[in-house]
């Protein structure tokens, strides 16, 4: 049976081109086949299109990856493909990934991994839309990071002032849990991001925070701390 979230995806329909059942919410890639390679689509009843979809190649780019949806297609069979810039997909996490994390398709296999690239890990999906087992399930991901600017709050002891005044300057940092900007709450499970201070002020304990992607780190600054609300 259908569950009403997968009622929510948006998809459009694909024909498997594979030789195997493509699992739900599996990476695939558009089959590009005809003249020159140039076309993704059959022509079904000499009046309507279809696009075909296989397991990925190493070539794949982020035009032509898709993911399934819900349900299993058989080969030669008919599924839907989701079509939002976030989406639900089958993930082998081994190794295991953290948000924001860059992973995608990887040759011969239907999985995300973190070795992959043209995608960003964004949550564990909570639901278990596809739970195979503790390292193959499905999770969230995206194809932009999303993550330049995030939400947190600091726990008990705050993030210390920057005190260094020369080159290299030493930025103190603390491990503070992000928060969903659609819910207002923590994610589940809790996310922890490393968040340092560039400023020569202590950031207040329990204090909700913006931090901002700049390199590899999350910065904060304190114009863009809010208030205390006694939580850790």
């Amino acid at each position: 049976m259908r569950d009403g979230w997968a009622k929510q995806l948006r998809t459009l329909p694909f024909k498997n081109s594979s030789s195997e059942t493509i699992p739900p919410f599996a990476a695939m890639e558009l089959d590009y086949f005809g003249e020159s390679g140039k076309s993704a689509c059959e022509l079904l009843d000499d009046t309507d299109l279809i696009f075909r979809c296989k397991k990925p190649t190493t070539a794949i780019s982020g035009g032509r990856l898709v993911f399934n949806s819900w349900k299993p297609v058989p080969e030669g069979g008919f599924g839907e493909f989701q079509v939002d810039p976030y989406a639900l997909a089958l993930a082998d996490l081994n190794p295991a990934m953290s948000p924001d994390d860059t992973c995608g398709p990887v040759s011969g296999s239907w999985y995300i991994k973190k070795t992959g690239a043209g995608l960003f890990f964004r949550s564990y999906d909570t639901g278990r839309a596809h739970y195979v087992s503790s390292t193959i399930r499905t999770v969230w991901v995206s194809i932009s990071s999303g993550g330049d600017t995030i939400m947190a709050t600091t726990t008990i002891f705050g993030i210390g002032p920057m005190t260094s005044t020369s080159l290299p300057f030493t930025f103190p940092s603390a491990d503070c849990n992000r928060i969903d900007p659609e819910t207002g709450d923590r994610y589940s499970p809790n996310q922890v991001v490393r968040i340092y201070n560039m400023v020569n002020q202590q950031i207040g304990a329990s204090t909700l925070i913006q931090a901002k992607r700049i390199g590899s780190r999350y910065f904060v600054d304190v114009d863009n701390c809010g208030n205390n609300f006694g939580i850790d």
